[in-house]
Parts: C-alpha cells; sequence; structure tokens
C-alpha cells in the first residue's frame, strides 16, 4: 500500500506499506499520520469499469471506516481509475529503471493526491 503527503499543493511520494491484513495496515498507517501529523487522509477508491461501487471499493470503504475510527481523522475518498498505469507512464518517461518502475505504491498514491488537491484549488 502507498502513502504520499502533502506539504502545501505538492504530493510526493512517502513509502509502501507492506499490508499482511487490515488491522496491521491500520496501525501502520495510524503511526505515520501521527509522525507525519497528517491532517486528513484521502484514500484511492477503486471504481469499477461503469463507475460504480463494487466488491473491491466496498473493502475500501471498510478499511477507510477503520481507519477514521482509529485516527480521528477524515477520509476522503478519491477515484483512482488510470492511476497505476499514469505512474507507470511518468516512470519510464523519467528514465526510471525497470527493477525500480516494479514497485510503484506510492508514486501511485502521490497521484492521487496530487489529483484530490487539485480539485481543490
Amino acid at each position: 500500500m502507498g502513502l504520499a503527503v502533502s506539504r502545501g499543493q505538492l504530493a510526493e511520494p512517502l513509502s509502501i506499506v507492506e499490508v499482511t491484513n487490515q488491522n496491521s495496515a491500520v496501525e501502520e498507517i495510524a503511526k505515520t499520520c501521527q509522525r507525519e501529523k497528517i491532517e486528513e487522509i484521502v484514500l484511492g477508491l477503486p471504481l469499477d469499469s461503469d463507475g460504480q461501487v463494487g466488491p473491491a471499493a466496498q473493502k475500501v470503504k471498510e478499511f477507510g471506516q477503520k481507519l477514521a475510527k482509529r485516527t480521528g481523522l477524515e477520509i476522503i475518498f478519491w477515484d483512482e481509475t488510470l492511476t497505476s498505469e499514469e505512474a507507470l507512464a511518468k516512470m519510464v518517461e523519467a528514465g526510471r529503471p525497470r527493477q525500480k518502475r516494479r514497485h510503484l505504491d506510492d508514486v501511485v498514491a502521490a497521484l492521487i493526491l496530487q489529483e484530490y488537491l487539485d480539485s481543490q484549488r
């Protein structure tokens, strides 16, 4: 699971959290939120091809509810459609070696966060 942060209006990749289960992911993200002084959380929402909330998106919403309860922070759900493809294209364009392109969850998180930040202007 990729994490990104913003300081102002620019999102940047932070880290990748290895997820073994939802509870450990919630705890790891809660620690990161505390350490980084996070004010709100934007979660990528995987919508179905017709733009509807399917089983994958429902799991993300349930995860968001657990995260909100644990951190006390507002959770904002943001459409993550095509962000993985966009992240890969940007990494290729930047000339990143193939091995470093395997783990792009933090770059995807930064793209999702940047889209959200741009929408708030």
